[in-house]
C-alpha cells in the first residue's frame, strides 16, 4: 500500500504544474461536440471547436451523487431518452452546485447568476424533445470522443465565466490538523484529503472525519499530490487490456531512472493496447 501511495504522489507531482488540465476532464477527449443551450433564449447550437479551457468538466465532490461543478453534462442520447427526468435533475444539481459558492447579494448583482437561479424543471418543458433528438459525436478509431450539453451565455459555456471558482475548487484546502505523521514526509500533522473514495472525508460528519484521515495519513500538500497522481493514472496513463482498463505503476525504479520520462512513455501509449508498450 505504501508503494502505491508513493507512486501516486510522485506522478502527481509531475502533473501538478498542469493541474487545471488534469482536473478538467474535457482534456481527456481528442474530439468534443458541445451543445450550447443559451439560458436567455433557450436556443441550442452545436459547437465542434469548443475551447476546452471554457468547457470545464469537473465533479463537485467525490460522491456519486455530487454532480458537476458547472452545468456541463455528458450527453448520451440513449440515456436521455430513457430517463429525461434524471438528465434534467443532473443539470439542475450542477446549477445548484455553482450557485452554492455565492451569497444571495452576489447573485443579484451578477448578469448570469439570477437567470441560472430561476431555472427549474419547467424551464426544460419546451426544449426537452429537441434535446432528446440531438446527435452524439460519432466514434473515431483510436480517439476518445464525447458529446456534452452545456448551459451557455452569449455563445460560451457558463463555466467560461467562472474559471476562478474552478481554480479555487481544485486548490489545496485548509486542513484541520489531527495528531499523526504524514506517511510520505514523516512530518507531524495530518488531515489532508486525497479525495479517494475509500478515504475521503468530504461527506462524513465533522466529528467523524478524523477516522478516515487516519486511514491515509497525509498533510494537505501530500494529499494533493496523491489526488493528482491517482487522477493522472486513471485518465492519462491507463491502457486497454482485453476490454478492461489497466494501469502500470512504475514502483520499482532505481535512482538513475527518470520517472518523468517513464510517465511520458505511458501517456503516449495510453490510447493503444497494452501490448504496444
Amino acid at each position: 500500500m505504501g508503494d502505491i501511495v508513493k507512486i501516486f504522489a510522485d506522478i502527481g507531482e509531475i502533473y501538478q504544474k498542469d493541474e487545471k488540465r488534469l482536473k478538467n476532464e474535457a482534456y481527456k477527449y481528442d474530439s468534443i461536440k458541445a451543445y450550447l443551450c443559451d439560458i436567455e433564449t433557450k436556443q441550442i447550437e452545436p459547437n465542434l471547436n469548443i475551447n476546452k479551457d471554457d468547457l470545464i468538466i469537473c465533479r463537485f465532490g467525490v460522491g456519486a451523487n455530487s454532480g458537476n461543478l458547472f452545468p456541463n453534462s455528458q450527453f448520451l442520447s440513449k440515456e436521455v431518452n430513457k430517463d429525461e427526468a434524471k438528465f434534467i435533475k443532473g443539470v439542475l444539481r450542477s446549477v445548484s452546485n455553482l450557485l452554492s459558492f455565492f451569497e444571495p447579494s452576489d447573485i443579484e448583482k451578477d448578469a448570469i447568476l439570477p437567470i441560472l437561479s430561476s431555472i427549474n424543471e419547467e424551464y426544460f418543458a419546451d426544449i426537452i424533445d429537441e434535446i432528446k433528438d440531438l446527435d452524439e459525436l460519432k466514434k473515431e478509431k483510436g480517439k476518445k470522443v464525447a458529446t456534452f450539453f452545456s448551459l451557455s451565455y452569449k455563445g460560451k459555456p457558463i463555466s467560461a465565466y467562472f474559471k476562478q471558482i474552478f481554480e479555487n475548487h481544485i486548490s489545496v484546502k485548509e486542513q484541520k490538523l489531527f495528531y499523526g505523521y504524514d506517511i510520505l514526509t514523516n512530518e507531524k500533522g495530518i488531515g489532508g484529503d486525497a479525495n479517494l473514495a475509500f478515504c475521503s472525508v468530504n461527506e462524513m460528519p465533522v466529528n467523524m472525519q478524523f477516522i478516515k484521515s487516519k486511514l491515509l495519513p497525509l498533510n494537505a500538500a501530500s494529499a494533493k499530490k496523491v489526488e493528482n497522481g491517482f487522477k493522472a493514472i486513471k485518465d492519462k496513463l491507463s491502457h486497454n487490456f482485453y476490454g478492461m482498463k489497466m494501469a502500470i505503476l512504475p514502483t520499482i525504479l532505481g535512482s538513475s531512472v527518470n520517472l518523468e520520462e517513464i510517465v511520458k512513455i505511458l501517456e503516449e501509449t495510453s490510447k493503444n493496447d497494452i501490448k504496444s508498450i
